[in-house]
């Protein structure tokens, strides 16, 4: 009886070593997909990525959201699949955005938006919706600012603003229109 109570752990490790090992080599036998050639730089993948960033006060002043990023130590990026990005604001709606694609980079303090861009803050009491469309926005989240020097369409109740290049105060609720600028105006009842 009691050679069975010794050997009865050395049996429970042995099969779960086992266990383990045929575990194991079964995931080892499917792998990842091999890497196409422009992935084969990249030196780390991240899948399922949420980036919050605080002040120093430890207010949060934006949220990056992308189900894929790779990074490329030799351009020193990261590359962003269909990334989204909110902009907190202490005194009113924050401001979402997606794009296509996007880019970060190690040592600066920006990113950019890469192809069709959307940008939307909905109403509050005192203001009203605003949906933003654009190309290739550049922004500086820390300091809420954004910019593009692509055509940009702004709509509102009140109507839409089209122009050439924009500048986004996002904190500020501001917004400029570079060059080119039209607007059609509609009452609101």
């Amino acid at each position: 009886m009691l050679r069975n109570k010794r050997l009865f752990p050395v049996v429970v490790v042995g099969l779960l070593v086992a266990l383990g090992t045929w575990l194991a080599r079964d995931r080892d036998a499917e792998g990842p997909a091999p890497l196409a050639e422009d992935e084969a730089r990249t030196d780390a993948y991240v899948r399922g990525a949420t980036v919050l960033s605080a002040d120093a006060a430890g207010n949060w002043q934006y949220e990056l959201r992308s189900p894929r990023m790779a990074h490329y130590p030799v351009d020193g990026v990261w590359i962003l699949t269909a990334p989204e990005v909110t902009f907190f604001r202490a005194d009113g709606p924050d401001w979402d955005g997606h794009a296509e694609q996007g880019r970060v980079w190690d040592d600066r303090d920006e990113a950019e938006l890469i192809g069709d861009v959307e940008l939307d803050r909905p109403a509050a009491p005192d203001m009203p919706w605003i949906e933003v469309r654009t190309r290739d926005l550049r922004i500086q989240p820390e300091r809420g600012y954004a910019e593009t020097a692509a055509p940009t369409q702004m709509r509102q109740p009140s109507g839409t603003l089209s122009g050439t290049g924009a500048r986004f105060y996002l904190n500020e609720e501001r917004i400029e229109l570079l060059s080119n600028v039209k607007g059609h105006y509609e009452p609101v009842p």
